[in-house]
């Protein structure tokens, strides 16, 4: 499979309807924009294969504990005002050659304002976990998932439902909020 570059927003969005990607909803409640996923594939964090669509993302998802609770990004306000549904821990798409050690930090950092200092990964937990599907993100476009799992604890953030500004904000990033909560963590997959 070869991987597929693209210029602009118009050619991705003719690519993808040429093999029968509908892109009408992306950009619509829980999905992105066209642009959305050009600027993830500038930025390394998504890979396009050409012989039949689909998009690869290596991520890296962080199981912040706190006694019999664990943190869950319940939704996400965007840039333009909408808001979607996550439903899970912290999680960030890696860069090519990024260690998920350094990942997991980046992502609290973004997500959750945190300095290094506050964190304390249990790189003992540490498991990878492979999805396949059709995401709310991108409706009709089949990703394959690979998730970097890693539990931490994290000292200084509130110990009831909080929401924090998006610190990696700025062009090709549509979240602007993260809304948290804790839930008991045999709620939780």
């Amino acid at each position: 499979m070869l991987d597929v570059a693209f210029d602009d927003g118009a050619e991705l969005r003719a690519w993808l309807r040429e093999r029968g990607i509908d892109t009408s909803l992306w950009g619509h409640g829980a999905a992105k924009t066209i642009d959305d996923l050009l600027a993830e594939i500038r930025k390394g964090e998504s890979i396009i294969h050409n012989k039949s669509p689909l998009r690869r993302v290596t991520a890296v998802r962080v199981v912040v504990r706190r006694e019999e609770y664990i943190l869950i990004e319940a939704s996400q306000g965007f840039n333009s005002g909408r808001r979607r549904s996550r439903e899970r821990p912290p999680s960030e798409k890696m860069y090519p050659q990024e260690h998920y050690a350094d990942a997991a930090m980046r992502c609290l950092r973004e997500e959750l304002g945190v300095a290094a200092h506050q964190v304390t990964l249990r790189h003992e937990t540490y498991r990878r976990k492979i999805w396949e599907g059709d995401p709310a993100s991108y409706p009709g476009l089949c990703t394959r998932y690979t998730f970097h799992v890693v539990d931490a604890t994290v000292q200084g953030i509130p110990e009831h439902n909080f929401s924090t500004h998006e610190q990696a904000a700025g062009p090709g990033e549509p979240v602007d909020l993260h809304f948290w909560e804790w839930r008991k963590s045999g709620d939780i997959d």
